[in-house]
């Protein structure tokens, strides 16, 4: 407790101590829930403070009746911060406590003390820039700005409550994060927001928000759409192709086929060849006799003789036949298999042409499901 006769020393003390609070300090003396002295640091919300008429009556009444040093820790609407404060009774001569010398400072929390020290480390991480805002439930309490990106329009004291992604980390204590592609602060942005915590109570405080442009992921989105909807059109293309070459495919095992088929029908005239052959010789040899029967029937015989002269010329003709015909079907036996040859050299080459074209098709699926998959990472970013 402070004796009456002493509260002027105690004042001059106070000011002597202000310096050693470096998140603020407040002196002030409440008689009948009314300051009547007060000093406050350059930092700590004073003003606000006294026009809310906040005197923290619970504890200077505890400190009142048991003449005791009360000490307690309590939410301030007003200033939007936790304040540790200390109430100590002042006694008179009678030994009646006539008013309470308060001390009042501001509880910051760690991440806000560490803020200058961390937030330009997490500014400078990334490529387009950033920026940094810390702040309570209601407006941001400090900002830090990298060199590529900045918000002049966000300063200390800008409210939050009509930011959708800060209110949700507030209201739910967990991670947000959206975009903004309104433009109102510049190119499309990402904001991510981090709630923080007090360490006994586990209540909200506020919120980390990074503020960053997203035109990296944008252009890797666009390069991505425009690479699958570019692979789209190659695999159509190349689809196509693949039908021709299956049609193709098709056409050239039809005409092997029938190369086949006129090898066998040659084969066949070489035999009839063969057969004509057989059947002149055979003629040659009936018309050798009859000649021979002709000449012993003396003039009797003289017109079989003739027939048989005829059938001999018959016999002639039909023998030196047959070589123009075996020639003629050699020449087309030689054509067909050149043809057969060329034919299963192009059949060949139409399978590998199947197969090739399904090997870049199977690639480029697997492409262009790459590409909707570099799109999801986009978005992810």
């Amino acid at each position: 407790m402070i004796r009456e006769k002493n509260i002027e020393t105690v004042k001059e003390f106070a000011m002597t101590q202000m310096g050693l609070y470096p998140e603020g300090v407040m002196y002030a003396i409440v008689e009948k829930e009314e300051i009547i002295w007060e000093i406050a640091s350059v930092n700590f919300d004073k003003d606000n403070f006294i026009e809310s008429g906040t005197v923290h009556k619970v504890l200077i009444d505890d400190a009142v009746k048991t003449k005791q040093i009360q000490s307690g820790k309590e939410y301030d609407e007003a200033i939007g911060k936790k304040l540790n404060i200390t109430a100590v009774p002042i006694i008179n001569e009678e030994e009646e406590c006539i008013s309470i010398f308060l001390t009042i400072v501001p509880i910051i929390p760690p991440l806000l003390n560490a803020f200058h020290d961390i937030a330009p480390i997490i500014a400078e991480l990334f490529s387009e820039g950033s920026m940094i805002t810390i702040t309570n439930t209601k407006e941001v309490l400090d900002v830090q700005r990298s060199e590529l990106y900045d918000i002049p329009a966000v300063v200390p004291g800008f409210g939050i409550t009509d930011t959708a992604v800060v209110t949700q980390a507030i209201s739910t204590g967990k991670c947000a994060h959206a975009d903004d592609d309104t433009l109102i602060y510049g190119p499309p942005i990402r904001v991510l927001a981090g709630p923080y915590f007090d360490h006994e109570t586990k209540e909200v405080l506020g919120v980390v928000n990074i503020l960053r442009p997203k035109q990296a992921e944008l252009n890797l989105k666009n390069l991505s759409v425009n690479l699958e909807r570019q692979l789209s059109e190659v695999l159509t293309a190349v689809q196509e192709i693949a039908a021709v070459s299956g049609t193709i495919h098709s056409n050239e095992q039809e005409v092997n086929k029938e190369i086949e088929e006129i090898t066998e029908l040659a084969n066949q005239i070489v035999q009839i060849s063969r057969l004509i052959k057989s059947i002149a010789d055979s003629t040659k040899m009936l018309g050798l006799n009859a000649s021979i029967e002709a000449a012993r029937a003396g003039s009797a015989g003289r017109g079989f003789g003739v027939v048989a002269a005829e059938i001999n010329k018959l016999s002639e003709q039909s023998v030196s036949t047959v070589p123009e015909i075996k020639k003629l079907t050699d020449t087309i036996i030689a054509k067909v298999e050149e043809s057969k040859i060329k034919s299963l050299n192009s059949l060949a080459s139409s399978q590998e042409q199947v197969a090739s074209t399904e090997e870049v098709t199977a690639t480029i699926e697997d492409i262009k499901a790459a590409s909707v998959e570099l799109a999801n990472i986009a978005n992810k970013i």
